[in-house]
């Protein structure tokens, strides 16, 4: 709200993608650990399925692809359509086949925004507010707990009288830990991260080294997967696949 009132929308630097999605009573939820897991199922290279259970029993299910792709998704109804996605998922078929959804699938459409600028006068734009990228790595707990956490720090140091550089010591901060994290998310559509996801055998190092940027740590540049976050995964998955190509040759 606050970036539409001082007109600061901006658009994303990432493709314009549309998400569905519903609750259900999910009766036939695995035991065990997996019953517990968010997971996911990809259905092409740009659309993908996700499965979250609550501890109540429901389970939000939802699917994100391009707009285009959401848009023409078989069936007349929004029920028609999600329940059209779950038949083509080979994994979670089965466990969803029949069950009422809780309400009418939610659609949100071109959900990825941006803002021409974090901070000004009197105000400071912080988590889902300043930018948001994607649903596929939960990137916004991320920043709306960094952004909030640090604009805090920032406000307390200027009440007391210190001289605060907004744009130096919140804004570039901010977003150079949006890059990085956006660059992952363009690779995951792109197919090349999900190159690296499923290589077998994995390579434990640069699992560790993924897991940490996925997991937050965005600002760390000792990681080379941070450091040189736009050349590193395409190069490796580029590499895989020339492997690859060579092994069936």
């Amino acid at each position: 709200m606050l970036p539409r009132l001082l007109n600061l929308d901006a658009p994303s630097s990432i493709p314009e993608n549309s998400s569905m999605f519903t609750h259900v009573k999910d009766t036939r939820r695995p035991e065990g650990v997996e019953g517990t897991q968010i997971s996911f199922d990809i259905l092409e290279t740009k659309v993908w399925v996700w499965i979250i259970p609550f501890s109540n029993g429901n389970t939000s299910i939802g699917v994100v692809g391009p707009t285009t792709y959401i848009n023409a998704i078989p069936g007349e109804t929004n029920t028609q359509k999600l329940q059209y996605i779950i038949n083509q998922s080979d994994y979670y078929r089965n466990r969803f086949e029949g069950i009422d959804f809780l309400f009418e699938p939610h659609k949100i459409e071109n959900y990825s925004c941006s803002v021409t600028r974090l901070c000004g006068p009197g105000y400071t734009l912080t988590g889902n507010s300043s930018e948001f990228l994607d649903p596929v790595f939960s990137s916004g707990v991320c920043f709306a707990t960094e952004s909030g956490m640090l604009s805090a720090k920032l406000f307390l140091r200027e009440l007391r009288g210190e001289k605060v550089d907004w744009d130096k010591e919140y804004t570039e901060y901010m977003r150079r830990g949006v890059n990085v994290f956006a660059t992952y998310v363009k690779e995951w559509y792109t197919g090349n991260l999900q190159t690296l996801f499923f290589h077998r055998p994995e390579n434990p190092d640069v699992k560790e080294k993924i897991c940490s940027v996925l997991a937050g740590y965005v600002w760390n540049e000792e990681n080379p997967f941070v450091k040189k976050h736009d050349k590193v995964i395409k190069n490796m998955a580029y590499m895989i696949n020339m492997e690859k190509e060579k092994s069936a040759v």
